[in-house]
């Protein structure tokens, strides 16, 4: 059900939708009334302008047939008592048409915890620093991208013990970079090509529910398929897997293979190879990060030149033939000071971490090292068991999803430690419904750790939003920045109407929310957590990365009864 509220009353007016004064669930009237026309997919908007210009068990099926659903059921209400209304499609419309009579840019601060958290944090920062969210307002300059997994006990800003601005973040299950997702691409893109990021860091850590998976041989559903590049990387090191004594030290020894993998496949991409061809400083890193202590630890490798590529993905860039290369030049730093070509590298890279004992890495010494048991001491002291209640599981209510943006990072701004919120970022906050690395993240926190919250997180001054409002030509982010594309043409007639720029992009990001959290509701993953009667909650918010607010768009979708027709499948 989808509840639109006055205030931003937020998940507690949601929670008490549909009980009596005591709290007991309401008895529901079936309607009499003649069945409605059927609901078209899409709401009908304004035609754009011809020049317009981001493990647990599986969930088992219920044995009973789904009750037919009457045609004027109450099925979406208003919080207010404003009356019933009868479609998911019709609601999202009325809802888009309170936001555009609303000033872009001022959407209201919510009441639930998540709002409460955040209003705690925002004004600390500000004590600290009350120049804080406006010199944030003005743009980013990250030096790092994080590449890591969306598992809710690695927040990148908290175990680096860096503040919102600092670090651009990409989080998938099993912390994965492949050459055909999209998302990755366009992230790695942004970050290397247009905010000059000079370190990159793939961490992965230790008892990652997407390796252990990986390991075992339980059919996950549209997940497996996710999992399958990891399955690569212990097919293709059996020979070291197969000589560990125990199932925790194959599992500690392949996530530590994994990450080398994928700081192998971040080097191979033509992005990295075109910065490093042009001359631009840039590392890739990998590093293995130990929930069960907190200890960020050194892979041992630090990449900085594509000159020695493997001839197999070494490619030449489009300005020019590739500069000569001295072939005793360390562009390949072992920790140990070897140097080689970055294939056999890899293999000799890969001889001296199984000579290791599994999880029981080195620690580094540079900032990100330092930074991290800065931080694992302050939580040690205020909680000497904080590291070890997380070593085995994690239970996070709230999934996120949110942008890569360095500015946006989830566990601060709603001020939770780690093990709280599962989080998923992108470019944009993008929940598309052939994105493989949204549907594993979203089928991992809904079906698995049976979170009790979807939050779809946008930001004012959003880049991606920003770019498909202009027509510059970025490269492959272009294809990642068409469904933004897609809103803004949907939404023109609404956009068009706005002269001032700044406020034409406020008005982008919170539609672009309000259709992202239209997307999630019309998961298969989604209506089947809501067909066998799991507790579970959508909804949209925008964060103001000028004054540090999060702001409540009105609406939490609780149910897929009045779900559109063409959206609306049957278990």
């Amino acid at each position: 059900m989808v509840q639109i509220y006055n205030g931003g009353a937020g998940f507690e007016r949601a929670l008490s939708r549909g009980k009596s004064k005591d709290g007991k669930p309401k008895a529901t009237a079936t309607a009499t009334a003649a069945p409605a026309a059927s609901s078209s997919a899409a709401p009908a908007r304004a035609a754009p302008a011809k020049a317009a210009p981001a493990a647990a068990a599986p969930v088992s099926k219920p044995t009973a047939e789904k009750p037919a659903v009457a045609q004027d059921a109450t099925l979406v209400k208003l919080a207010a008592g404003m009356g019933v209304m009868s479609d998911l499609e019709k609601k999202f419309i009325e809802l888009e048409a309170k936001l555009v009579a609303q000033p872009a840019g001022q959407a209201v601060p919510g009441k639930s915890n998540i709002f409460a958290n955040n209003e705690a944090w925002r004004q600390e920062m500000l004590k600290q620093d009350p120049e804080f969210f406006n010199r944030l307002a003005n743009g980013q300059s990250p030096e790092y991208l994080w590449i890591g997994c969306a598992d809710s006990r690695v927040p990148a800003n908290q175990l680096l013990d860096l503040p919102a601005g600092e670090v651009f973040v990409h989080r998938n299950i099993a912390n994965q970079c492949i050459h055909s997702d999209i998302s990755f691409l366009s992230v790695l893109q942004y970050a290397v090509q247009y905010l000059k990021v000079k370190h990159i860091l793939v961490c992965g850590h230790y008892g990652c529910g997407g390796a252990k998976a990986a390991l075992g041989d339980s059919r996950l559903g549209l997940i497996d398929n996710w999992l399958r590049h990891i399955r690569d990387v212990r097919r293709m090191n059996a020979k070291y897997l197969d000589k560990c004594k125990d199932g925790d030290e194959e599992l500690n020894r392949l996530i530590e293979l994994n990450v080398l993998e994928q700081v192998h496949n971040v080097c191979a991409t033509s992005i990295v190879q075109d910065a490093w061809d042009a001359g631009q400083e840039l590392t890739v890193q990998g590093v293995v990060y130990g929930v069960g202590d907190g200890k960020l630890r050194d892979l041992g490798v630090v990449v900085n030149s594509s000159d020695d590529i493997s001839k197999f993905y070494r490619t030449k860039s489009d300005s020019g033939a590739l500069k000569a290369g001295n072939p005793n030049a360390p562009l390949v730093q072992v920790t140990k000071g070897g140097e080689s070509e970055l294939d056999s590298t890899m293999e000799k890279l890969t001889a001296e971490l199984v000579q290791q004992t599994p999880g029981k890495l080195k620690e580094g010494a540079n900032r990100v090292f330092v930074n991290n048991e800065n931080w694992r001491q302050k939580m040690l002291k205020q909680d000497p068991q904080f590291f070890s209640k997380l070593a085995h599981t994690q239970t996070p209510e709230i999934l996120w999803i949110g942008c890569a943006d360095s500015r946006v990072p989830a566990n601060q701004i709603i001020n939770l430690p780690a093990g709280e919120v599962f989080v998923h970022r992108n470019i944009a906050n993008q929940c598309i419904h052939s994105d493989m690395s949204f549907l594993s993240v979203l089928q991992y926190a809904v079906q698995y750790l049976k979170v009790k919250r979807v939050v779809v997180c946008g930001h004012y001054a959003c880049g991606g939003c920003a770019a498909a409002l202009g027509d510059s030509r970025l490269g492959l982010i272009d294809n990642w920045l068409r469904h933004i594309r897609d809103v803004r043409r949907h939404n023109q007639a609404e956009l068009s109407r706005i002269t001032d720029p700044k406020d034409s992009l406020n008005r982008l990001i919170e539609i672009n929310v309000l259709e992202q959290m239209h997307n999630v509701c019309a998961t298969s993953i989604v209506q089947d957590a809501w067909d066998a009667g799991q507790e579970l909650e959508v909804q949209g918010v925008v964060y103001g990365v000028g004054d540090g607010k999060l702001r409540d768009m009105g609406v939490v979708a609780k149910a897929n009864d009045d779900i559109g027709q063409i959206f609306r499948t049957k278990q």
